[in-house]
């Protein structure tokens, strides 16, 4: 007589442990059981999928391609030296740069303005560095300074110190930013609406 097919199902005891019962399916039938945890699986794996998903576009390099505004286009042939500053609205960037052969070779540290300043926790910063070529387009990003995902302002790292190769169709290189902050808690990214702060500033 041939067997009837059996899967393995996790029965609760009544001394609250679990143990292992049998449960037989019908011949020719489909198995809820074991479609079920087929659909578990699945439902992980796109789970999974998708969060890899968002972390590529958080962490893909910005605005590859666009063209930079003229006032954010420091000159590679012409590197300024000593400190200088890259002004914004929310932050200035004091940095010191400089050029090795094919290598930039750039340090400093990020001051957050008044509008910034004011809130202890930062729910995350990213500030860019763009090489630019002769027609004005970002041909390269890299990431230059970033602080953790909701971080209070007083274990925040504010220097940098970053080397890369300088792309062959770079001729200028700019900033650009993004981040958030805010005052306290709350079940969003920036808190309540009224405490929450973000900026954003394109190359």
């Amino acid at each position: 007589m041939p067997r009837t097919p059996t899967v393995d199902l996790l029965c609760p005891a009544s001394s609250g442990r679990r143990q292992v019962g049998r449960h037989p399916c019908s011949a020719g039938s489909r198995c809820v059981l074991a479609s079920g945890a087929v659909a578990c699986r699945l439902a992980v794996i796109v789970g999974l999928g998708l969060s890899l998903l968002a972390c590529a576009r958080i962490s893909a390099p910005p605005h590859i391609g666009k063209t930079s505004r003229p006032e954010n286009r420091v000159p590679l042939a012409s590197l300024p030296a000593g400190e200088n500053t890259w002004r914004a609205e929310d932050l200035d960037i004091h940095y010191n740069v400089a050029r090795a052969g094919d290598t930039l070779e750039i340090s400093g540290f990020v001051e957050f303005g008044s509008n910034m300043a004011k809130f202890p926790l930062i729910n995350y910063f990213r500030v860019y560095l763009h090489f630019i070529d002769a027609d004005g387009r970002v041909d390269d990003s890299k990431l230059l300074w970033a602080t953790a995902m909701r971080t209070e302002t007083r274990f925040v790292r504010w220097t940098f110190q970053r080397q890369w190769p300088i792309p062959p169709e770079a001729v200028a290189m700019g900033f650009s930013y993004r981040g958030a902050a805010t005052e306290a808690g709350g079940d969003g990214d920036l808190g309540t609406a009224k405490t929450g702060w973000e900026v954003y500033q394109a190359p």
